[in-house]
């Protein structure tokens, strides 16, 4: 079928006969004994489908019908047409296309005499009376089609014969349109009541005469669904493989009144779209749906327009928004949903009646689809997110813009956990680890050496979130995963790609302990550090200091002990400073000791920030006054004070603890030793010396 924005013209069928060689432009056949052939045009008045085989063309074999009948009428646009069935009834005609090509009569026409049926057709086959009650010769008398139907083959699809004498016919299309021949049979072709045409003579030299025209229009409504892949996706993961798309809850039966051009609709189902080649470019992919489905179909803001399944994994659903049923989109080719009806069929009320004072559609409002008009719809989809633009094809030409939100089967709506404070472009860097396959006493080793995704969150203090760059995507809908985060904490600032090394206050964070509910309102608990299965809702993480604080402060007694302790300078050897984190549990692991881990830093040390770490027996703290003298202790048998009095020793430093030293340093005091030696004694005779000692 041509489109009929190009195709004005019509298809002509003319009945195979000879014409005598008296024949002239004054004789007129059927006066001489002759049948005179009826003409007749086939158009399409809509824009054609996109469901042939041949694309926009007719087939061969494809078949056209027309209910023509003999009428009296006035010739006024009131005036009633009466059906003359005295001689010859009324005739059901089918007529087949053999495939001929189009030849152009002029710019406007586009005509073939390959439009046949069998027997010929001609004007006497309604009249062979000549009386002028019945004579189509005569005035008031008018050959008419009341009706017609092109079936593109989907014969299978009537389900309601068709009533020659009303034209109504009942037509389901399938719920599975899973080939492009189940779409294209279920393209069903009407055309209405057409104004009686008079007889008039031939002209045997331009063989001119006039005739029947049967404009046919789509009766049935068309989607079509393009699904274009975005952010997350990569074509060599083939991720449209094994998608398919279902619209959710059209009408797949319809009776329809080909005369009055009128119908109704019944039996909502959800159809299986019809899936064409899967295309690439680059990382995008592309694949085009099409479905055939029947008119009045109710879309109301909220519902479930159509549902994408299996798009690597994920499931996507499609939501008829007010954008989608604003004028300047597919509002503009919709009917407003009313109980007031004519002629069965739902009438539009003018746009300027479907919008509120406020520009908005209310929420529940409801507008149904038309027959002969393409619905399109190109939808773009993120991982978790789905963005969709309008596209224009084929038939009426519709625009169309709304979302979708992912159909995760554990997606969270809300939960219990209560934010941090954070500042413009605070960031950490953000770390997801595919859950499947691995076991949780693995998790170490497994954020080490398997394929993490990474990137760096950064807190826009305007909008109140965390941005991602790149964006993290689930993988699908059933993989959960497991988040960790590290940054910097600096000047009440946080930044990304942490370094573990003394002087970095290192914070490290895992999910947090949070219950809730979920999409469909059962209850949910994850304990902190848990997988987090798919969702739409926020993922909440929980910070925390990895590293271990310092503090060291120097005192010393009252009156002649004191000592001064101006200038004085703390060094500590055999300290480690430096070391790995554990993104799995965020312990760090402290690397080869430093002899000069602390050197000579000014007196007191205030909150440093050291890697935690076993104190060994060589971790010794040295003060130096600033007369040289120097006092020292080994860090492992320092006393904690506790409320009571000293606890026990302090031999590591643990993560996110603040260890605070006091040492008091006072004057060493001269103490005497004082030895008392015995009187020696010589006993013998002589004189005596006396030595002292």
């Amino acid at each position: 079928m041509k489109n009929a924005n190009y195709l004005t013209a019509a298809l002509t069928a003319l009945a195979i006969v000879s014409c005598t060689d008296s024949d002239t432009a004054e004789n007129t056949l059927g006066d001489d004994g002759q049948k005179t052939p009826l003409v007749v045009t086939a158009a399409i008045d809509d824009v054609a489908a996109t469901t042939r085989a041949k694309d926009k063309e007719f087939e061969a074999g494809d078949k056209l019908t027309a209910y023509i009948r003999h009428v009296t009428w006035d010739g006024t646009e009131e005036g009633a047409r009466t059906s003359v069935t005295a001689d010859n009834a009324p005739r059901l005609v089918t007529f087949t296309y053999n495939g001929g090509a189009l030849t152009a009569k002029d710019e406007n026409t586009n005509a073939t005499t390959d439009l046949t049926v069998d027997g010929g057709l001609y004007w006497d086959d309604f009249s062979d009376s000549q009386s002028e009650a019945t004579d189509l010769r005569t005035d008031g008398h008018y050959l008419q089609s009341y009706y017609g139907y092109c079936y593109n083959g989907g014969e299978g699809n009537i389900t309601t014969p068709l009533n020659e004498e009303t034209g109504v016919i009942g037509w389901t299309v399938p719920k599975e349109q899973a080939t492009k021949d189940i779409v294209k049979h279920a393209d069903l072709l009407w055309s209405g009541e057409q104004t009686p045409v008079a007889y008039a003579h031939s002209n045997a030299v331009t063989g001119e005469r006039s005739g029947l025209s049967l404009p046919y229009s789509h009766a049935m409504s068309e989607v079509t669904i393009i699904i274009k892949t975005g952010n997350g996706f990569d074509a060599k993961d083939k991720p449209l493989e094994r998608t398919s798309v279902i619209l959710n809850g059209w009408n797949t039966q319809t009776t329809l009144n080909a005369p009055q051009k009128t119908l109704e609709a019944s039996e909502k189902k959800n159809i299986t779209m019809c899936k064409g080649e899967v295309q690439t470019s680059g990382t995008a992919a592309q694949c085009t749906y099409i479905a055939m489905t029947a008119p009045l179909t109710n879309l109301s803001i909220g519902n479930t327009l159509a549902r994408i399944m299996d798009a690597d994994g994920n499931n996507y659903d499609i939501k008829v928004t007010e954008a989608l049923l604003s004028p300047s989109a597919w509002g503009a080719q919709l009917d407003e949903a009313t109980s007031e009806t004519e002629n069965g069929v739902a009438q539009a009320k003018g746009r300027e009646m479907q919008v509120t004072r406020s520009g908005e559609i209310p929420q529940g409002k409801g507008y149904t689809t038309r027959p002969g008009v393409h619905y399109t719809l190109t939808v773009t989809l993120h991982k978790v997110q789905v963005q969709v633009e309008a596209s224009i094809s084929s038939w009426v030409d519709v625009h169309a813009a709304t979302t979708a939100t992912s159909d995760f089967q554990n997606d969270v709506v809300s939960f219990s956990f209560t934010d941090g404070t954070f500042s413009q472009s605070d960031a950490f860097s953000l770390y997801a680890l595919n859950s499947n396959g691995v076991a949780e006493d693995a998790l170490s080793a497994a954020f080490a050496t398997a394929a993490v995704s990474c990137s760096t969150a950064t807190y826009n203090g305007t909008a109140k979130k965390w941005d991602c760059t790149p964006v993290l995507y689930w993988p699908n809908g059933n993989d959960a995963l497991y988040f960790r985060a590290v940054a910097t904490l600096k000047d009440s600032k946080y930044t990304a790609n942490a370094e573990v090394a003394q002087g970095n206050d290192i914070v490290w964070a895992t999910t947090a302990k949070h219950s809730g509910t979920d999409v469909t309102g059962a209850a949910f608990s994850y304990e902190a550090g848990d997988a987090i299965k798919p969702r739409t809702g926020q993922i909440p993480l929980q910070l925390e200091h990895a590293m271990s604080r310092l503090s060291i402060q120097l005192q010393t007694v009252a009156g002649a002990a004191a000592v001064n302790l101006t200038s004085a300078k703390i060094s500590i050897t055999n300290l480690a400073t430096t070391g790995v984190i554990d993104l799995a549990t965020g312990n760090i692991t402290a690397a080869e000791t430093s002899k000069t881990a602390i050197d000579a830093m000014s007196a007191p040390i205030e909150e440093l920030c050291v890697v935690p770490q076993t104190l060994t027996d060589n971790a010794v703290i040295r003060i130096t006054l600033d007369d040289g003298t120097t006092y020292k202790a080994q860090l492992n048998l320092c006393d904690v004070t506790t409320a009571g009095g000293m606890g026990g020793k302090i031999t590591e430093w643990k993560r996110g603890t603040h260890y605070k030293y006091v040492i008091t340093l006072q004057k060493e005091a001269i103490t005497l030793r004082v030895m008392i030696k015995d009187w020696e004694e010589t006993k013998g005779g002589g004189n005596a010396n006396l030595d002292w000692d």
